[in-house]
Parts: C-alpha cells; structure tokens; sequence
C-alpha cells in the first residue's frame, strides 16, 4: 500500500473530486429553489482546492471557504479570485471566519463523516451554525447504515473516471467499504486512485480511514438538541437519475440532509 494520500496532491484531489457539470447544476437549481433566487453568498467548510465553490464563484455567487490544508486554500484562490469573501485555513469544528454570516453553508464531500462521533459532529454543527445567517441554508453530506444486503465485505461503493489530469495524464477513483463495526458506527473505508502518465504520482494513492455511520434515530435525537436547526428535506444523489428525494425515517447510505437556521 502507497504511503502517499491523495491529499498529498491537490491537483489531482481537484481533479477527481470536483462534481460534474450536471452534478452541480441539479444542487444550484436546489439552492435557488428552495431560496427564490440566486444565493448571496456561499460557505465551504472543508473546500479542498474549492472543488465545489469554484463552480459557485463562476455563477458570480460570493464565497467563503476553509480547510485544513494551506496547500487546498492556495488552490482555492487562485480558481475563485474576486468572488472570494474568505479563504481560510483552520479546524471546521472550530471556524474562524470574520466576515459573515453567510447566506448558505454546505458540506457536501462527505467530510464530516471523518468526525467519528456524535459529540465531535455536535461541535461541528455549533461552528457551522455561528457563521450562517438567520433564515439560512445549511446542507450536509452525511452517512447512514446501509441496508442489510451490504453484509458480505469489502463492497465497492462506486467507480469514477478517467479525469484528465495535466498536463496529459488520467486518473481513477475507486471507494470500497472494508468493514463496518455498527457497535461502534464505524465503517472502514478503502479510497483508491489510480494514475496513467500523471508525472507527479506514479503510484497509485490508497487511503485506509474510518467513516461514522449514524443510526437515523440517533441522528434526529442529536438534531433535536439543537432548536437552531430545523428540518427541510433530504436526498440521495444517484446516477443517473439525479436527485432522489428521501423519506424522513427511511434514510440509508450516502445522504445529503437539508436544514434552515433559525
């Protein structure tokens, strides 16, 4: 196994990681939907090289972003120039912003699965909410148990690619679930990326890291101490059918849950 993560190379993370055209497109037009109109401004708190927000910055949007990576944030502003309000580099359970609040806040990469517990996502959600305006929008990319039938492991959770990366290489991403220890809410995950003429990582990047999988009822109990947060709707987002609207007390898997800041 490479000692090497792909976070260790931001431009291939952008890469592989940036959503598509039509990915994208579905979100916004969500956002401006349930908003009326398009947002003032948008929050990131773990942007990466601004793989979402840059496409935000092209549709003129303001927008404020952090990561724990100075390298991610060097990226992220160079892509979004002008339209930056913020680009920090910092903990996304404890932000530093000193402009705001902003309009909408959204973790969509999954990354606040990486927090491991209740009480670490709780602090997350107080730091969020902090620099979220009255009346907001806040959507979050979380993880639940899957249905029984990914009982037999590993189980590959998707397949991406190729993704051109420069000057003239190619690049796959690949997720797998290793294990799960649904005592603990943990599933070990396997992130793979595979790389052709990339001339800065020969090898391929293999990431070993533990997700929090929340019980669905544990979540809402969660929630509820939290009056600040109030519940809108939720999906899933499958290819190629876009988004699936999902049913409060049915969700599972990969779930982006959307909430209004009181």
């Amino acid at each position: 196994m490479s000692n090497l993560s792909l976070y260790d190379f931001p431009e291939i993370y952008d890469q592989v990681r940036t959503p598509d055209p039509v990915t994208f497109e579905c979100i916004y037009k969500l956002i401006t939907d349930h908003l009326g109109r398009k947002p003032g401004s948008v929050m990131d708190p773990a942007c990466g090289p601004a793989t979402w927000l840059a496409l935000f910055s092209e549709k003129g949007v303001r927008v404020a972003g952090n990561d724990i990576c100075s390298e991610m944030i060097d990226i992220a502003v160079e892509k979004c120039g002008d339209t930056a309000l913020e680009l920090i580099v910092g903990d996304m359970c404890d932000l530093q912003f000193k402009k705001g609040p902003f309009e909408v806040t959204f973790e969509l990469a999954g990354t606040c699965g990486l927090l491991g517990c209740e009480s670490k996502f709780t602090e997350f959600l107080k730091s969020i909410l902090e620099h979220t305006c009255s009346g907001g929008m806040i959507l979050l990319t979380v993880f639940f148990h899957e249905l029984e039938l990914y009982n037999n492991f590993p189980w590959v959770v998707g397949e991406w690619g190729p993704f051109d990366v420069a000057p003239q290489g190619k690049a796959w991403l690949r997720y797998e679930v290793l294990k799960s220890d649904a005592a603990r809410s943990i599933d070990r995950v396997r992130r793979t990326v595979r790389t052709l003429d990339v001339s800065q990582c020969s090898d391929s990047l293999v990431d070993e890291y533990d997700m929090y999988s929340w019980k669905e009822d544990a979540f809402w109990k969660m929630i509820a101490k939290i009056p600040e947060l109030e519940y809108v709707t939720s999906f899933r987002y499958d290819e190629p059918s876009g988004i699936v609207f999902t049913t409060k007390g049915e969700l599972s898997g990969e779930t982006t849950v959307i909430f209004t800041r009181n």
